[in-house]
């Protein structure tokens, strides 16, 4: 017997969640001395999470588990925390409200309202389990959390948003034509500009309402994506848990409340994910390949980086059909647990047996044909700069593969750091870095074994193949490749896209969860993650853009009125002037974004001091106690705080000042 045909023999006699948990295993054991070599968050703990989670799935596979249930409330229960969910999402709105802003209690109290309608979900009595009324509950959190830093904001959140609204769509209104914005990349990609457009213009609102009340409802509404998809792999109960993580997702708020193309795309790729799970589940074939295909002409019409994460979805999905083929011919037969278990029907969900398991295969080499042929096509008709944005992409990527790209290059990535080299980082700073990176590691916990039980179904192969290699590719392009240094595929903008894959599959590792530990075990770490989960993922600085709950440490990219009038005012005061200003980061964006005046990010010397030729500045009270940045001498310097007199000098004659933000000439 060759090699190859015993090595194919050992495979067959084996499941395939076992090999995989125990190779898991071992890559972070492998990985685990890394957190020696780098000071980052994700170095540290990826390798501890995905061990943990592997070797928690070997003990709960064992034969001699029994599959028990978690225990149910009374009746009692479920009558009353409705009422009380409700009142507390009400109490949030007031609060909101009366504060002006999303404080620190808003989101202690968004925290607890997520923790009890997770926990309501997981122990409510079966019979009393009502979808309509949890799925109202998790509607009124996601719009009541998303729309109170829409509409309490001044102006808008973030920075891209400013030129999108201000620059594009308003260009597209004025002249009524996308000859406007011809000489831009969004001249291929306009979808979000003319829904923004047309909203204002059929409900009489400004550009600004009209994109809260059509990109911003449709966001908020995208959780029901989630659901819909979930109830093809779970039962109600674990697809409504799923539905209510993502309600809370930092990275789904982060890109609710900052609305830019990255948020259409966000939907359409919810949209896509759905076709597929229905393509794969019910026995409409050309139906759902239209609505795949559909979806994927909208996102590509929309942005390009949402699109590129959507043509990775469809090619996990022609790899797993690959795969499965091939795999016949290796001998590598249906892989399930002995007795079957729960593999009669993915993990025990009794509709989407019902509905008929679909075709064995579902072939999407034509879809992938005609989703990787279109964005050629697109991309290469695509302006940007003095090139097509194909081309100056493909340059981007051969320079940072010639220039900077090394094992181990993690300067400018999210978290590369702690703190300012050479310093120990501070409480608060830790605090801060743990919040933000807590969420995505408990939902790589949950994924982690969702993908294991769903690589042990014996009537799940490409699909699980296609959901869980999906999650795996995404995963490499958000933390392998910036390891490398290589970062020209934007990491920070696939994680939201990542969760909506990961809700998911971590809805189906809580479910094996819950059926394979002992009661009282189970009981315990549903209610611990669903505290914890909530009130990391609210927390979360990727989440509160608008007002971070650590200010100190992490950036707010919003603004208050008085720093919005001063953009205004200096504006006018200065309307021709082509000399920049100075100021921070990210302030400077608002000035250049809004064409109010030319601007840059000031420039501080080692020690801390602003550099000569820096004349006109402007100074603002957030650049004292607030997470501003500056230039350093490599780039962004760590968040340093500076008073008005530090940014103006002693001397320095006064031309703007409404007591919050000061426009000085430099002594």
């Amino acid at each position: 017997m060759s090699g190859s045909s015993r090595l194919g023999s050992y495979v067959a006699d084996r499941r395939l969640d076992v090999l995989g948990a125990v190779a898991g295993l071992l890559v972070a054991v492998v990985l685990f001395p890394m957190r020696f070599l780098a000071s980052q968050i994700y170095v540290e703990t990826i390798p501890i999470v995905v061990g943990s989670a592997c070797l928690l799935y070997l003990l709960t596979v064992r034969e001699d588990v029994r599959e028990t249930d978690l225990p149910e409330l009374s009746g009692g229960f479920a009558r009353f925390a409705p009422g009380v969910v409700v009142a507390g999402i009400g109490v949030m709105a007031a609060l909101a409200a009366v504060s002006g802003r999303r404080t620190v209690g808003f989101l202690a109290l968004a925290a607890v309202v997520a923790a009890g309608i997770l926990i309501q979900i997981a122990f409510v009595a079966e019979e009393q389990l009502d979808v309509r009324v949890l799925l109202v509950q998790i509607l009124g959190l996601a719009f009541v959390v998303r729309f109170t830093a829409l509409y309490l904001t001044p102006g808008l959140v973030g920075i891209d948003s400013w030129s999108h609204l201000y620059e594009f769509a308003d260009a597209i209104l004025a002249d009524h034509s996308l000859a406007a914005i011809g000489d831009t990349k969004y001249f291929t990609a306009p979808l979000y500009h003319l829904l923004v457009v047309t909203a204002a213009e059929v409900l009489g609102v400004s550009l600004r309402r009209g994109l809260f009340l059509s990109l911003g409802v449709l966001m908020a509404l995208s959780v029901l994506f989630v659901y819909v998809t979930a109830r093809f792999f779970v039962p109600v109960r674990w697809a409504l848990f799923g539905t209510a993580m993502f309600a809370v997702s930092d990275q789904a708020v982060r890109w609710s409340i900052h609305v830019i193309p990255t948020s259409l795309g966000l939907f359409f790729f919810g949209a896509i994910v759905y076709a597929l799970a229905r393509l794969f589940y019910t026995e409409s074939p050309r139906r759902n390949v239209a609505l795949v295909v559909v979806f994927s002409v909208a996102i590509v019409l929309t942005h390009q980086v949402s699109s590129f994460i959507m043509l990775v979805l469809v090619g996990a999905g022609v790899f797993a059909q690959l795969l499965v083929r091939f795999s016949g011919r290796w001998s590598l037969g249906p892989l399930a647990p002995p007795g079957g278990g729960e593999g009669a029907n993915e993990v025990g969900n009794s509709d989407a047996a019902g509905a008929g398991v679909g075709a064995s295969q579902v072939n999407l080499l034509g879809v992938l044909a005609f989703d990787l042929g279109l964005l050629v096509i697109m991309w290469s008709i695509t302006p940007y700069g003095d090139d097509s944005f194909l081309r100056t992409v493909l340059d981007w990527l051969v320079l940072t593969l010639a220039d900077s790209a090394g094992f181990l290059n993690l300067a400018g990535s999210a978290g590369a750091s702690t703190g300012d080299a050479g310093a120990e980082p501070s409480l608060l700073a830790d605090i801060a870095t743990y919040l933000d990176a807590g969420g995505i590691l408990l939902l790589l916990f949950v994924t982690v074994l969702g993908s294991l039980v769903a690589l042990g179904r014996s009537q799940a192969r490409q699909r699980a193949y296609t959901f869980v290699g999906a999650i795996a590719i995404m995963l490499a392009f958000a933390f392998v490749l910036p390891l490398f240094g290589i970062r020209t595929f934007l990491p920070s903008r696939w994680f939201a896209f990542l969760h909506v894959l990961m809700v998911v599959v971590g809805a189906i590792g809580l479910y094996h969860l819950s059926r394979t530990l002992p009661r009282e075990v189970a009981v315990a770490l549903v209610v611990m993650f669903a505290a914890t989960f909530s009130a990391v993922m609210v927390f979360s600085v990727s989440g509160t853009r608008d007002n971070p709950v650590v200010s100190s440490e992490r950036t707010r990219y919003a603004y208050t009125e008085s720093e919005l009038a001063a953009v205004r005012t200096i504006g006018d005061v200065r309307p021709n002037s082509a000399e920049r200003l100075y100021t921070d980061h990210p302030y400077k964006a608002v000035f250049r974004r809004t064409e109010a005046h030319p601007s840059a990010t000031l420039e501080l010397t080692a020690g801390g001091r602003p550099i000569a030729g820096t004349d006109v500045r402007v100074y603002r009270r957030y650049q004292s106690d607030g997470g501003a940045r500056f230039e350093g001498p490599d780039g962004f310097a760590p968040i340093r705080h500076l008073s008005e007199r530090e940014v103006c000098g002693a001397r320095a004659s006064n031309v703007y000042s409404n007591g919050d933000v000061r426009m000085c000439l430099a002594e």
